[in-house]
């Protein structure tokens, strides 16, 4: 496992979550569907399209009320092997970020969540898209040419 930064809030030490299980892997899946990411259109590879369609990522999970639950999927106690997430990590770590009162810590509560939706659009784009192809190809629904979806 490589070694994450260590994210300081509350008290505790949180890192990243690299090299996640499958199981972790379809539940975020399922979390990122229920919060609507896979909706998320881009209309073209131009910075300005893909920044637009970053915020909107942004604008779902936090007004939607996901943001802490994705968030407290991707972190973990620090030194926790990824092989001991459960969904009950998740929804432990959750529950403590949102009960950070410290503005300093709250300030670093959006910058995570973006930098999260980034490194998730990023890496999970073509395997979801292909989830989300095969899905779309049976339902008779195929993406508009030109267009790519962040497909959950």
């Amino acid at each position: 496992m490589t070694t994450a930064a260590v994210i300081e809030l509350g008290g505790r030490r949180f890192q990243r979550l690299e090299g996640s299980t499958v199981k972790q892997d379809f539940w975020m899946m399922a979390l990122a569907r229920e919060a609507g990411l896979d909706q998320v259109k881009i209309a073209s590879r131009k910075r300005e399209d893909v920044e637009a369609a970053m915020e909107e990522l942004l604008d779902r999970v936090i007004l939607g009320g996901y943001a802490l639950r994705l968030l407290g999927g991707l972190l973990l106690p620090e030194g926790m092997d990824p092989r001991e997430w459960t969904p009950e990590i998740a929804a432990g770590i959750t529950a403590h970020l949102e009960l950070l009162t410290d503005p300093e810590e709250k300030t670093q509560i959006r910058p995570l969540v973006a930098s999260m939706l980034a490194g998730f659009f990023m890496s999970g784009l073509a395997s979801l898209r292909t989830s989300g192809a095969s899905s779309s190809a049976k339902k008779g629904e195929a993406d508009e040419p030109g267009s790519a979806s962040a497909g959950v």
